[in-house]
Formats: C-alpha cells, sequence, structure tokens
C-alpha cells in the first residue's frame, strides 16, 4: 500500500506511530486532552451528533493503541487512580 507515495509495510502500525509521535509530545497531549473534552468524552451523550462526537474520541484512542481490550486491566487501574473529582456547588450557582 502507498501512503503520502511511499510503501508502507503496514498503515494500521504507521498511523499508530504517527499519532503517538504527535500526541506524546508536551503540546500534543494539551492538545489531545482538547479535543477529549471538545469532542464531548467526558459528559453524557444527548443527541445523535454527541454521541458521534464521542464515538470519534473513542476511534482516537484505539487509533493511539489505548483503547484496546488488551489493556482493560491497566486503563481501569489508572482511571480509578486519579483524584476524585468534586463539583463545589457554590461556585456553580454562581456561575464561575
Amino acid at each position: 500500500m502507498k501512503w503520502f507515495g511511499k510503501d508502507q509495510g503496514d498503515p494500521d502500525k504507521d498511523i499508530r506511530d504517527a499519532y503517538r509521535r504527535v500526541f506524546l509530545t508536551p503540546e500534543g497531549k494539551i492538545a489531545f486532552a482538547y479535543l477529549l473534552i471538545d469532542l464531548g468524552y467526558f459528559e453524557e451523550s444527548k443527541n445523535e451528533e454527541e454521541v458521534v462526537r464521542k464515538n470519534f474520541a473513542i476511534r482516537l484512542q484505539e487509533q493511539l493503541g489505548i483503547l484496546h481490550e488488551f489493556n482493560a486491566v491497566e486503563y481501569v487501574d489508572r482511571i480509578l487512580s486519579l483524584p476524585v473529582y468534586i463539583e463545589d456547588k457554590e461556585q456553580k450557582k454562581h456561575g464561575n
């Protein structure tokens, strides 16, 4: 298969490696976090458009080689080790 005019052995591996090179940089991590937030990954989907966006966020994680059943135990372990977010109801009430 040709990829940008070059013969490629494994296009799935090539795109995964390219995504990882981009998103593993400090700037790439910020951009990836923004993409997940902007795509509604951390919110409940309320309509079809939001489901499509969230599915794209999931697809990005699949293309990065992160979201796969092989990583399920470590994925769960890492997300459960994150600090618990407790919303400040006073700030929310005042729109902050």
